[in-house]
């Protein structure tokens, strides 16, 4: 599993390397979607893009090309992101709102653009060459759902600050598909990511609903059990979100601790590393501060509409390589 960390700021991504036919092919299936929405939807598509309206904003859908050789020798040749800026409105609620929002984090990360200084949400995926498959498969249908439920993280922030549902009436109204639905993710999801886990040396456990591992933050660590210091990863298929529905929750958890002011800067500083980093993880959930662990974490719901097998093993698979980078980028400091 990779662990590197590589980050290119995203002004300095270079552009001039046309996309692959796969990515093109990628963007095209995101126009397919969104293209039977109507004139009346605000739709703008380009050849490496698709922009259009979403709950407190507009998300834009955009496929860029990396062409990055890995320090593991592989190559990453381009870089999917939903970006959804957040509406005027958004501007006037400080940081804490967004920290409150990702506690409540769907499929993106809530945080101030770098560049511009607005309120954003994020989802990324850097695509290794030989990964042409689970590009247009795997990838796309997840970035594009991904770019729907992305705002459910502020409109929960919203109802838990301001004790009122901005949207009224129109609240009643925002679904995906299968949101009311039993999750999709069953047991032999989490049998299967149980297996690959203990094939790869980590301590676990499946139910019939969820997962259980932990990953070490420590040479050598296997089990806080044993006294070892670990990470916490906890996937839970019978929790629903208040605002997103049913589907698959997940979240890791550092052995870190420190005051609300330390907790808040480290998750701001994890969360840039993300949107700025081209070697990391999909990134498909946002780090937060995790009150009821007084500590920090990753944190995710993916909704019935994400649902594809394999899902529990390769959300598990991610969380085990951002453990290690967290531990390196945080864990001294700790």
């Amino acid at each position: 599993m990779n662990t590197s960390i590589q980050t290119v700021p995203t002004a300095e991504i270079s552009h001039e390397t046309e996309l692959r036919p796969e990515a093109l092919q990628a963007i095209q299936l995101i126009h397919q979607e969104v293209d039977t929405w109507g004139p009346e939807a605000e739709v703008e598509l380009t050849a490496t893009s698709a922009s259009f309206p979403v709950l407190y904003g507009r998300c834009t859908i955009s496929a860029s090309p990396l062409n990055i050789d890995t320090y593991d020798g592989l190559r990453l040749s381009e870089q999917l992101q939903a970006r959804t800026e957040l509406s005027y409105v958004i501007d006037d609620f400080d940081d804490g709102f967004l920290a409150l929002a990702n506690e409540y984090a769907t499929t993106g990360a809530a945080l101030r653009c770098p560049e511009t200084d607005r309120a954003v949400l994020v989802s990324r995926v850097s695509v290794f060459e030989d990964d042409a498959e689970a590009l247009t498969d795997f990838y796309t249908p997840a970035l594009f759902w991904s770019s729907l439920v992305q705002s459910f993280s502020i409109q929960q922030a919203m109802r838990t600050r301001f004790e009122i549902d901005f949207l009224g009436e129109k609240s009643e109204l925002i679904g995906t598909p299968g949101y009311d639905e039993p999750s999709r993710w069953q047991a032999e999801e989490f049998a299967w990511a149980e297996q690959k886990l203990r094939e790869g040396g980590v301590y676990c456990n499946a139910s019939t609903s969820g997962l259980t591992a932990e990953f070490a933050w420590e040479p050598g660590a296997v089990s806080a059990m044993t006294g070892d210091q670990t990470s916490l990863l906890q996937m839970d298929s019978t929790i629903t979100h208040p605002t997103a529905g049913n589907g698959l929750v997940f979240r890791l958890v550092l052995p870190v601790s420190g005051d609300q002011e330390e907790l808040v800067e480290q998750a701001t500083k994890l969360n840039l590393l993300e949107i700025d980093g081209v070697d990391v993880p999909p990134g498909f959930g946002a780090w937060s501060v995790l009150p009821q662990f007084q500590g920090v974490g990753y944190t995710g719901f993916w909704p019935n509409c994400m649902y594809q097998p394999g899902t529990v093993a390769s959300i598990a698979a991610w969380c085990f390589t951002r453990n290690r980078i967290a531990q390196r980028v945080i864990g001294n400091a700790c």
